[in-house]
């Protein structure tokens, strides 16, 4: 991808255009908005990449000298520049900026963004002010282009839920048809970021219940994430995040060790879930400023 000059603008007559597709007396006007609202999710992930894989390149590689790739299966490349230092201090001061910037401008963007994004589904009709995506896209770049701990599924599905969440307050929508333009954005950016088109739709209607899952969203969901698949490899094109060595399946026994795996990684999973909630439960706890937890 060469360059992103193109904007999206929500320009006064671009809206009446919408709008009055609120007139039709059809009720697939409905996936209309979903596959709208998918794209600009789509565009807006691809943003998303294209701004973080800059400041990668111009800022943490440069001072560490480590290029991590697109994902870890990719591996680990030092650089002749490569500097240790930077690798613990970078992440450091990463935090620092992502904390101010939630702390100055609103900090329903704190945190992985799941648990922010199902309250504001169950709790608050699926609205979601405006500025909380705004500044969760800008706080997670800074977090992730320095090297934090963190990952993109989180923070883009917020961003994404924020999206639809947005359009359909604008177009003043009730809260059923909210809560579904909240979930279809919520699959339009995880479906383009991740290339899962169809994951990324059963993701969203599930990822909201424990024991349940959203089937009337599931349509609209599956339209917005092809749609933000479709906008995003059109700027990338067709790839795949993880690169996997080839496998193949030779004897029963096999099976065993795979059985193994699972129950070491349930045991490992089990134990970072509590670890995480642990250390998040003393951070809110803790009177220091948000910027500096």
């Amino acid at each position: 991808m060469k360059g992103f000059s193109w904007v999206l603008p929500l320009s006064g007559s671009f809206v009446r255009e919408i709008k009055s597709l609120a007139k039709l007396n059809s009720p697939r006007k409905f996936y209309i908005y979903a596959t709208f609202v998918g794209l600009l999710a789509g565009a807006i992930g691809a943003l998303f990449t294209y701004l973080l894989v800059k400041i990668e390149t111009l800022v943490f590689l440069p001072l560490t000298g480590v290029d991590i790739g697109e994902s870890i299966s990719e591996g680990v490349r030092h650089q002749p520049t490569y500097n240790p230092y930077w690798i613990l201090a970078l992440p450091v001061l990463g935090g620092v900026i992502s904390g101010w910037i939630v702390q100055k401008f609103d900090e329903k963007a704190a945190g992985g963004g799941t648990d922010t994004m199902i309250y504001a589904y169950h709790e608050e009709q699926g609205k979601v002010h405006w500025k909380t995506p705004l500044v969760k896209f800008f706080a997670t770049l800074a977090t992730l282009g320095s090297g934090g701990s963190g990952g993109k599924e989180g923070p883009i599905a917020q961003v994404g839920s924020g999206i639809g969440s947005f359009f359909a307050q604008k177009m003043k929508f009730g809260a059923k048809a909210t809560r579904s333009l909240f979930l279809a954005g919520m699959a339009g950016a995880l479906g383009a970021v991740f290339l899962t088109p169809l994951g990324a739709a059963v993701t969203a209607v599930e990822v909201i219940y424990k024991e349940d899952f959203e089937s009337e969203a599931l349509l609209p969901s599956i339209l917005a994430s092809v749609a933000g698949y479709f906008i995003y490899t059109f700027f990338y094109g067709i790839h795949v995040v993880f690169h996997l060595p080839e496998s193949s399946f030779h004897n029963w026994s096999e099976l065993l060790v795979y059985v193994l795996l699972g129950v070491v990684t349930f045991v490992f999973g089990w134990f970072f879930v509590k670890l995480y909630k642990f250390v998040l439960y003393r951070s809110r706890k803790s009177k220091l400023p948000l910027w500096l937890r």
